[in-house]
């Protein structure tokens, strides 16, 4: 096995689009990981959607800091404030099998960039213990596009997200810089090695790409951009997820335009529109999500 990873994190890493070049085995990147795993939780998980969290649930491990800094993440005291155990190479490896085991349908890295190159070792050590199960991509989509060759080796579905269609709110409300170029060509190299999600007969997604929209308040032209470049790039045939589910968590209320729930009315304002283009794959969530 060669991990092509290794030149992107040993000394200085790249792993992200952040490029903060920091040496791990000393330091904290702008992620704030060090050279170890942190797991927050690994479970079976029945919220995603249908044919990732199936019957039996996915397989989720929600790993510890992330490369973005959203202030309205809902998972904030995992991804800015460190909450999660120590892992290692081997034990993660041995979780997967467990979930597995446990009937998980899939195995879900949730946030999982900054820790590719050690996800890459586990997976592998993983599959030589029996795993057979689909390995889940569940990102931001930030990586370092350098890098996407090297994760398609272990991942079998993307669930990626795109939640800005400028810079200017990434800058803002995530603190990252050149997110829509790096977003925008990891989600076609996403969909270049993958293709669109495939579903087998069971209702299970097998592998593939598909992309979710987290609809932000105040921000439906800034949604309806991102869906014309999904179906300009990808194409109408592209499976997407509109999600409705933002509510305004950690810093949200220092943000003007984050302060409250997405209406009913901006949400379904979307969703016409993503009708008008003619997607053919959308999962839509129930509108008790929303702010009458």
């Amino acid at each position: 096995m060669n991990n092509g990873l290794l030149k992107y994190y040993k000394d200085k890493c790249e792993l992200c689009a952040n490029l903060c070049g920091t040496d791990r085995e000393s330091g904290k990147g702008m992620c704030n990981a060090d050279k170890d795993i942190y797991v927050a939780s690994a479970t079976l998980h029945f919220g995603e959607e249908p044919p990732i969290s199936g019957t039996r649930g996915s397989g989720t491990i929600f790993f510890t800091h992330c490369s973005l800094h959203c202030d309205y993440c809902q998972n904030y005291p995992l991804s800015q404030m460190g909450v999660g155990n120590h892992y290692t190479i081997e034990r993660l490896s041995d979780k997967m099998i467990d979930l597995q085991t446990r009937g998980a349908h899939n195995i879900n890295f949730v946030t999982p960039t900054h820790y590719s190159y050690h996800l890459y070792e586990s997976v592998f050590s993983a599959k030589e213990k029996g795993l057979n199960i689909p390995i889940v991509w569940n990102t931001s989509s930030y990586e370092n596009p350098e890098t996407v060759g090297y994760i398609d080796e272990i991942v079998d579905i993307y669930l990626a997200d795109m939640r800005y269609s400028n810079d200017k709110d990434a800058y803002d409300f995530s603190h990252v810089s050149n997110y829509t170029n790096t977003v925008r060509q990891n989600i076609k190299r996403f969909h270049k090695s993958k293709s669109n999600l495939v579903i087998s007969d069971d209702g299970i997604a097998v592998k593939g790409l598909l992309i979710r929209i987290l609809l932000l308040p105040n921000k439906v032209n800034e949604m309806r951009e991102i869906l014309d470049f999904i179906k300009n790039e990808i194409g109408n045939d592209a499976f997407i997820s509109i999600m409705s589910q933002y509510v305004p968590y950690y810093k949200a209320f220092e943000h003007g335009d984050l302060k409250r729930r997405v209406t009913l009315e901006e949400y379904e304002e979307i969703v016409e529109y993503a009708d008008k283009l003619n997607f053919e794959n959308a999962f839509i969530q129930e509108t008790a999500n929303t702010e009458e």
